[in-house]
């Protein structure tokens, strides 16, 4: 074991076991059913080549008895320590893409900005919507998807770096002149009922690029 390792186990032990989401549930909760994540390649415009992305299309409805605001986050995690928004560095013709793939299957498939906003109750309200990210490193073997905005139940944790000295806040400029409040000392963490997907990919990294990922598992957990 070296050093650095061993200092980062010793610290992990000492830190209290982060919350877990409630076992009933404490509010609002949405029905998401999704498809495995697959990927892409794109033909880009202006003869800018092509490009390979990884979507998940999901559909989500709201059985909650309310109407529920509905912005959902979507994350990939893998274990090589890359984090990756969806939507990040995507053009619009990979969802056009996706869109034509799935036509049949998902003919009302919505991009993100469109299925934004209230989500009215019933499956007859139900959306149809995707997730894409930019390709990722072939190196990785193993991801998570993390999926926000499907619950209202939240919880906050004490910060152990907060240092009661220092502002928890300091006025960011802009390149307009404005100026913004930024976090930089908080003392709570806020935490968000989140779904984890987990999926594997087999093969070594010459090969990962064809492989079919294998999810593993999934579970909430509070992030």
């Amino acid at each position: 074991m070296n050093a650095a390792f061993g200092l980062f186990l010793s610290i992990a032990l000492l830190l209290p076991a982060p919350p877990r989401p409630n076992t009933v549930p404490q509010s609002w909760d949405l029905l998401f059913n999704y498809d495995d994540i697959q990927r892409i390649t794109v033909d880009l415009p202006n003869d800018g080549g092509k490009a390979t992305y990884w979507y998940l299309i999901y559909t989500v409805t709201n059985d909650s008895g309310r109407e529920v605001a509905f912005y959902p986050a979507f994350e990939v995690l893998t274990n090589r320590g890359r984090r990756i928004k969806s939507g990040l560095g995507v053009p619009p013709a990979a969802f056009v893409a996706i869109k034509n793939r799935h036509a049949r299957s998902h003919p009302f498939l919505a991009d993100y900005a469109r299925i934004l906003g209230t989500l009215r109750q019933s499956s007859d309200q139900a959306k149809d919507g995707v997730a894409i990210w930019p390709d990722f490193s072939a190196a990785a073997d193993h991801f998570t998807v993390f999926v926000s905005g499907l619950s209202g139940e939240s919880t906050e944790i004490p910060n152990p770096e907060f240092d009661p000295a220092e502002p928890e806040t300091v006025n960011e400029k802009l390149a307009d002149g404005t100026t913004i409040p930024r976090r930089v000392n908080p003392r709570m963490f806020s935490l968000h009922k989140t779904l984890a997907i987990d999926y594997d990919l087999p093969g070594d990294p010459s090969s990962r690029p064809m492989a079919t990922p294998v999810r593993t598992g999934q579970k909430w957990v509070m992030r």
